[in-house]
Formats: structure tokens, C-alpha cells, sequence
């Protein structure tokens, strides 16, 4: 599973981190749209940035998503921050 740090940190841009972010906090297991309202992004924007951590992780969906194991300690690393 390192691939997928080593293709997250591949990702470039502006987009990327907000992608990033995106993809940590679904991997939580939250909705789009609490998940924009939480990073300031529209809903079809989270969807879009989800949809491009997909592709470039060669994931399936949100269920395949939370089983990335530097996403879920990201996700966890979050949630003791708060």
C-alpha cells in the first residue's frame, strides 16, 4: 500500500491538497456534502477532487478508499486533533 502515498504525494497543485484532504476525510466515512461544508468546497467539487484520487490510486470508490492504510491514519491523526 505505499504505492498509494507515493501516488498521493505525485498528485501536483492546489488541487492535489484540497484532493488530499478530500480523500482523508471520506475515508472517515463522511458525505460530500459535510465533507465541503468542512473543507469550504461545493459538492460536485468534492466529488471531482474524489474522483481523481480514484483514478490515480486505481481505487474503486469510497469503500476502497478507507481501506488505504495512510489514509485511515490520517483520517485517525484528525480525529484525536479534535
Amino acid at each position: 500500500m505505499h504505492r498509494c502515498l507515493f501516488l498521493l504525494e505525485q498528485l501536483a497543485g492546489v488541487d492535489a491538497v484540497k484532493g488530499n484532504k478530500t480523500a482523508v476525510v471520506a475515508a472517515g466515512g463522511a458525505p460530500s456534502k459535510t465533507i465541503g461544508e468542512e473543507l469550504f468546497l461545493a459538492t460536485r467539487t468534492v466529488d471531482n477532487h474524489l474522483r481523481n484520487v480514484y483514478a490515480k490510486l486505481g481505487l474503486a470508490g469510497r469503500q476502497e478508499l478507507a481501506t488505504v492504510p495512510e489514509l485511515v491514519e490520517g483520517r485517525d491523526a484528525r480525529r484525536r486533533r479534535r
